[in-house]
């Protein structure tokens, strides 16, 4: 999984007056994210794609918690 870093949203000379987001690191040296989330460029996430894989991953988790809270 790759790690999410905060950061500025801009580059310099001002990165001091842009908010600061969280982000997945893609580059050297890093796992990056799962190819069906990137975007076709390969260097930014698709966030479509990303929300929808969210959602299905608490929907299959909702089905395992209530598993759990029967037993």
């Amino acid at each position: 999984m790759p790690p999410v870093e905060r950061k500025n949203a801009s580059a310099p000379p001002a990165p001091e007056l842009s908010p600061e987001r969280l982000g997945f690191v893609i580059g050297e040296g890093y796992d990056p994210p799962p190819a069906c989330v990137l975007a076709e460029d390969g260097n930014s996430v698709n966030l479509y794609a990303m929300a929808s894989l969210c959602w299905r991953g608490l929907q299959e988790l909702l089905v395992r918690v209530d598993a759990l809270e029967r037993r």
